[in-house]
């Protein structure tokens, strides 16, 4: 991850004036959580631009994955995406009024 960082703030694409801020949330954790987290750690910035870049997947077949990791890949891919991003949503419109 921290090659990532480097390389997207050494991007010398990014406009002058263009704040770029990289944030890492274990979006692993149950959805409620990762709203917390979002509130906590995301209060200070002012978003524009969410860019989610999370995901977790699974070699087993359906028939053959246990069903509590069904459930965290889920809770990965889905259910925590959508719970950052609608926080996120909620506080661009927020900023707008």
């Amino acid at each position: 991850m921290k090659a990532v960082k480097e390389e997207i703030l050494a991007d010398s694409g990014i406009p002058n004036g263009l704040r770029v801020e990289i944030v890492e949330i274990d979006l692993s954790l149950p959805p409620r959580s990762i709203e917390e987290i979002a509130k906590t750690l995301l209060a200070p910035y002012n978003i524009s631009i969410l860019i989610n870049n999370a995901g977790i997947s699974s070699v087993a077949g359906v028939k053959d994955e246990k069903l509590e990791d069904i459930e965290k890949l889920f809770n990965t891919n889905v259910f925590s995406l959508m719970a950052l991003t609608k926080y996120c949503i909620a506080e661009q419109f927020n900023q707008e009024k």
